[in-house]
């Protein structure tokens, strides 16, 4: 439902498609016009053959780009993830003429100086962030076979992740664990119900 009210807000007056997909519903986003007329995933499966949009449970591909975010715009972030993936991600599998890349591996941002990080508009406390939480990029990627409370408690662990980080990474990485709640604690269970 959430998703539903956020297109309707930003998509007023458009004639868009809602399609149910992994779990959630999510609108496709396409060139104004809609000059390919793309109406439903059935119509990209047959316009692009082989198409795999996978639910990834990637936390750390989630995590960086909403610790970009944090006290910016979502131009100045988009900015800095596209060039962290630019200059420092790696070429996907398929066809070198696509050009697509992948983001960088944990390692490669930890190993950055937070200087490096200064030509995408990133400050040093944004970039030390990302460093300190790609030094521990498994631990982070664990999160995915957590409840939501420790999945919770483990995206905030770091000083600098919040509640709306660790909420951002839980819906984009579409952490499965992380949308059923714990059962209440042994001593709790008689008293509760």
């Amino acid at each position: 439902d959430f998703n539903r009210a956020e297109a309707g807000e930003h998509l007023r007056g458009r004639n868009v498609a809602l399609v149910e997909w992994a779990r959630r519903e999510q609108g496709l986003l396409v060139a104004r016009g809609n000059p390919k007329r793309i109406r439903s995933i059935r119509d990209l499966a047959r316009r692009y053959p082989g198409i795999r949009i996978p639910r990834t449970r990637a936390v750390m591909g989630s995590l960086v780009p909403a610790i970009l975010e944090q006290k910016v715009t979502g131009t100045e972030a988009r900015r800095a993830w596209f060039g962290l993936v630019r200059d420092h991600g790696t070429a996907a599998p398929g066809p070198d003429a696509l050009h697509l890349r992948l983001p960088p591996p944990d390692a490669t941002l930890a190993a950055l100086p937070y200087y490096a990080y200064h030509p995408y508009g990133v400050e040093r406390r944004r970039a030390d962030l990302i460093r300190r939480a790609a030094g521990r990029g498994a631990w982070f990627e664990a999160a995915a076979d957590l409840t939501l409370d420790d999945a919770r408690a483990r995206l905030t662990a770091l000083p600098g992740l919040g509640p709306w980080t660790a909420a951002e990474v839980a819906v984009r990485a579409d952490l499965p664990a992380a949308h059923r709640r714990a059962p209440p604690p042994t001593r709790c269970r008689r008293s509760c119900r």
